[in-house]
């Protein structure tokens, strides 16, 4: 079972503040590209929850796929002996959702054993675990608002996509949010949010220019990120930008040929690129 990544499409983020949180809006979806995650499930009368992994050392009580599992059977009384296995592939600090998809794997699953369907209560699981799972419960395009947990799907064509991973770089989201508060000053709190852009709204759709609030003061804090950017921007991307709160960056292209070729050529250079495509629904 596939767990995509989530290019986080940020198209405007607010700094916002409510009780304590900051309020975004931004076009998430789920991609053809991710960590891999099973899970083996059987009745039991006792909970005997698992967790084995493959490029991930963190103790099983800190990992998001390990806690939705929990959170799932104290939500729901539930019980059940439930194995995952997981093969990590999306790097930390690389704002592209890695832990929330996988999260969403378990409990999308699990509602699915115990036909439960997508619900104020899941939702909620969800939210507890953190503000992007919720999206991934969707299993298509989302505009988010307030932390991210408030979802409205939207319909997309197939887009085409390079993301370039900057392992050696991390932004941890808290020091990116920071960032882009001191940058805003004074103002941060009042900072406008634009709303829904037009064209997803309207049938006929066309790669916009993507923005990021968190770009500009992500590039100062890292700098050896305007590289990453600027190589995908040479290799001939209709529009580039970085994922959610960084570090990683991604370009849209027009084909899938297009985004492989470039694939290719950056990878020939020494970056780390994946080529992928959005897709609708990405439980198989």
């Amino acid at each position: 079972m596939l767990s995509p990544a989530k290019l986080n499409l940020v198209l405007r983020i607010g700094g916002l503040r409510f009780d304590g949180y900051h309020t975004l809006e931004s076009l998430m979806l789920p991609v053809t590209w991710g960590d891999e995650i099973s899970l083996r499930f059987r009745k039991s009368r006792i909970n005997k929850i698992s967790l084995s992994t493959r490029g991930l050392n963190i103790p099983p009580s800190k990992n998001l796929a390990f806690r939705a599992a929990e959170e799932f059977s104290r939500a729901f009384g539930k019980k059940f002996e439930l194995k995952i296995e997981l093969k990590k592939r999306i790097p930390t600090g690389a704002g592209l959702g890695g832990g929330s998809g996988n999260a969403a794997v378990v409990l999308s699953t699990l509602a699915k054993i115990h036909k439960i369907p997508l619900n104020v209560k899941l939702l909620k699981v969800a939210r507890n675990l953190g503000a992007d799972v919720a999206v991934f419960l969707y299993q298509q395009a989302c505009w988010c608002t307030g932390v991210g947990e408030v979802c409205r799907p939207v319909n997309l064509p197939q887009l085409w996509f390079v993301i370039l991973l900057s392992r050696k770089t991390p932004t941890p989201t808290p020091l990116a949010y920071r960032a882009l508060d001191k940058a805003r000053g004074r103002f941060a709190s009042k900072w406008p949010l634009p709303g829904m852009p037009d064209y997803l709204k309207g049938r006929d759709w066309s790669i916009p220019r993507l923005e990021n609030d968190f770009e500009e003061v992500v590039l100062k804090l890292k700098p050896r990120l305007r590289a990453v950017r600027s190589a995908l921007t040479a290799s001939g991307a209709l529009a580039v930008s970085m994922s959610g709160s960084g570090s990683s960056f991604f370009g849209v292209y027009a084909n899938s040929k297009s985004s492989h070729r470039a694939a290719r050529q950056l990878r020939a250079k020494g970056f780390e690129a994946i080529s992928c495509s959005s897709l609708s629904s990405w439980t198989k």
